[in-house]
């Protein structure tokens, strides 16, 4: 019996298949999308562009390993063929290799996951929010919460992280987008990174920064090469009043990726990774210069939607980029970043209105009662010289030290830790205990190439690695020590340390709470390395040679208020109770308890161990010039360095990194002093920090919050 149909069976939809492009997009029959303008490829094209791919793939090698040996021999043909275009079975690829995000990948294993999984972002929402507006005719970022929407937004999220200075932008989801359609999401990550890091060409995250400085200054090179380049299209932009911010701003702020044909922004970014910024500035031109004669007719409001919606022949690549490459604009650029840079030099010959805010602002800062107390520690400086004074007066001899640590042959090198190294004493740390001998492993919250770069172009034998770690944020310091801990199983290397160096250290003039809620000055200068110490401990004591603990402590510590070391104080939480943030004195509290912290840790060691197995020295490097005041008003630092210049006791960096070298290479039996003034000089710190009783208060108070945030993150 033949069974009949139910009502659902005979209205049930058929599922309709969007037609769609060989890149993914949508087919619309017009509009503004970025997949319209597309070649249909013939029999003959295929068989071109297989000839295309054969060339690559010898050029690079399996997997890119022949890449940087072609690169060397033959340059130009490298650019010749990047500039005809990449194969796009290619492009993920070779855009890793060109733009150095492969070797940043290879140097950070475990980084992005440990950003995206377990760091937060004060800019999740936002992200969110913008996340449904990227190529949202594209089927990979379609369906909401789809696996293309969650690629974009951890990428997103674990820059943000990653950067916090830069954060993010919306402009950054196109770019971020564009790369997630070729590369997987640590490789898209690692791109973004050696771009607005500058990892090859200059830094672009001035694009993102607040107030897009970049897309600022280069809008106004822009308009300068359209009036010399263009002068009748330049002339009537003036009498219409348009400048480029009214129609260029997305051209730089995502090179091309937003509302341009997609091909065309491939063979564009094609260029721009290997060559740089300047094929913005050329293919803006070069569109301009494609559509002058019309573009000198329009009136204002069909000149707006003209510099918006160009036609499609003139954003075709194969006319778009020889037009653009035929403009050198390279020797003017220069010449403009040049005069910049002199009338930056020059002494303004009028009252600026900035700087009268500054100078009030200044005034403000100096005469609240906390910039008081800063003043008192000129008196703590000058206090630690008569010291140093007396000391060799009276014959006190400085502490010898070792040279350099030579690896027997066949061994591998000692490894330290060292944190806090974007820039300062603790980057000049780094180089030179590099060129001392050590296997030097950087723990920073940035993970900033140039570094990297520079201690390897100092020194071609320095071993470095590097890892993120965050000292204000205690889930990120747990995992630090678990990166180690796999780092140095899968490099086939002791389970062991010899030095840690606690440089890492802030300064801020306002309150600002970490995750856990304690005082983010506190969390960075205290809690962070206590951490740190108590889980590299282990490392220290299975070493097989001497190990050492250096912590960078400051003078300021002589004025410190003794207070109390019990939790609401250690944490700073006390110090939320005041009606203004006592920004000297908390700073200063932080670095007196990292000073009990260490001779108690001495006091510690000798009770479990005699015989100097695991030193404990703290490093004062004095006052020296480096960004740790960059949050205070501009003229209350310059000031600050003026006075101590002219009195002869402003430091360089690489001078006040003399006394933490001093204790790093100081002799194994050396344990429990202070160094100060460079050449293995010690002298007495201020006798609070010298109490044993308040030492062992605050390190019970210290374990305690160890354990309490141990048993958060297990």
């Amino acid at each position: 019996m033949e069974k009949k149909k139910t009502d659902d069976s005979e209205s049930a939809p058929v599922p309709v298949i969007a037609p769609v492009d060989r890149f993914g997009f949508l087919k619309q029959e017009q509009g503004n999308s970025p997949q319209r303008f597309i070649k249909t490829r013939s029999s003959t094209n295929y068989e071109k562009e297989e000839r295309r791919v054969t060339k690559w793939r010898k050029m690079i090698g399996a997997g890119g390993s022949d890449w940087k040996h072609y690169l060397r021999r033959k340059p130009h043909v490298v650019k010749r063929r990047i500039r005809k275009g990449i194969p796009d079975c290619l492009r993920g690829l070779v855009w890793q290799l060109i733009s150095g995000s492969r070797d940043l990948l290879l140097m950070n294993p475990g980084v992005y996951e440990q950003l995206v999984v377990y760091e937060t972002s004060a800019s999740e929402l936002d992200i969110i929010r913008d996340i449904s507006r990227t190529f949202p005719s594209h089927v990979f970022f379609q369906k909401r919460h789809g696996p293309g929407q969650r690629s974009l937004y951890n990428v997103l999220k674990a820059y943000s992280v990653y950067d916090r200075d830069v954060g993010y932008v919306q402009g950054m989801g196109f770019v971020a987008g564009l790369l997630l359609l070729y590369m997987s999401e640590e490789d898209a990550f690692w791109l973004l990174v050696a771009l607005l890091k500058g990892a090859v060409h200059s830094p672009m995250e001035g694009l993102y920064q607040a107030g897009l400085p970049l897309v600022q200054k280069y809008l106004l090179q822009f308009d300068q090469l359209v009036r010399e380049l263009m002068p009748k299209l330049g002339e009537h932009f003036t009498q219409e009043m348009i400048n480029p911010s009214m129609y260029a701003s997305q051209w730089f702020i995502t090179v091309f990726s937003y509302s341009f044909p997609f091909h065309s922004a491939l063979r564009i970014w094609d260029v721009f990774l290997a060559e740089g910024i300047n094929i913005v500035f050329k293919v803006g031109l070069a569109l301009l210069k494609h559509c002058h004669d019309d573009l000198v007719k329009l009136p204002f409001e069909e000149l707006m939607h003209a510099l918006r919606n160009f036609p499609e022949d003139a954003m075709d690549p194969d006319t778009l980029l020889p037009l653009a490459y035929s403009i050198k604009v390279a020797k003017r650029l220069e010449e403009m970043k040049q005069d910049g840079e002199k009338a930056v030099a020059k002494p303004a010959q009028t009252v600026n209105p900035k700087m009268i805010k500054d100078v009030v602002e200044a005034l403000r800062f100096a005469w609240s009662p906390s910039s008081w107390d800063m003043f008192l520690w000129s008196i703590g400086l000058f206090s630690s010289y008569l010291k140093l004074l007396r000391a060799s007066i009276f014959g006190s001899k400085s502490i010898p030290i070792s040279s350099s640590i030579v690896p027997k042959i066949g061994s591998s090198r000692p490894i330290c830790v060292v944190t806090g190294v974007t820039s300062g004493i603790g980057k000049a740390t780094a180089f030179a205990l590099a060129e001392k001998g050590y296997h030097v492993v950087l723990g920073n919250a940035l993970l900033l190439p140039k570094t990297l770069k520079e201690i390897k172009r100092k020194n071609k034998d320095a071993q470095l690695k590097s890892f993120v770690v965050d000292m204000s944020c205690f889930s990120s310091i747990f995992n630090f020590k678990d990166s180690l801990e796999q780092w140095l199983s899968d490099a086939e290397l002791d389970p062991s340390i010899q030095l840690l160096v606690n440089n890492a250290g802030i300064m801020a003039i306002s309150s600002r709470p970490t995750n856990e809620g304690y005082d983010r000055v506190m969390a960075t200068n205290y809690i962070g390395p206590f951490t740190m110490t108590k889980l590299l401990l282990p490392f220290l004591e299975n070493s097989s040679v001497p190990s050492r603990v250096v912590n960078v402590v400051s003078f300021t510590h002589r004025y410190a208020s003794i207070g109390k070391v019990d939790k609401d104080y250690v944490t700073g939480k006390h110090f939320t109770t005041y009606n203004q943030y006592p920004h000297a004195h908390v700073y200063e509290y932080s670095k007196l308890c990292l000073l009990l912290f260490s001779y108690e840790l001495h006091r510690q060691l000798r009770l479990k161990d005699d015989s100097h197995h695991v030193s404990v020295i703290a490093a004062d490097p004095g006052f020296v010039k480096t960004n740790l005041m960059r949050e205070f008003p501009k003229y209350v630092s310059a000031f600050a360095f003026l006075s101590f210049k002219l009195i002869g006791l402003l430091q360089t960096p690489d001078e006040g990194a003399r006394s933490s070298l001093d204790a790093a290479l100081a002799p194994a039996e050396t344990s429990g002093v202070y160094y100060f003034g460079g050449k293995g000089r010690t002298i007495k710190s201020s006798k609070a920090s010298r109490d044993p009783k308040l030492g062992k208060e605050l390190w019970e108070t210290s374990c305690g919050l160890f354990d309490q945030l141990q048993s958060y993150n297990d």
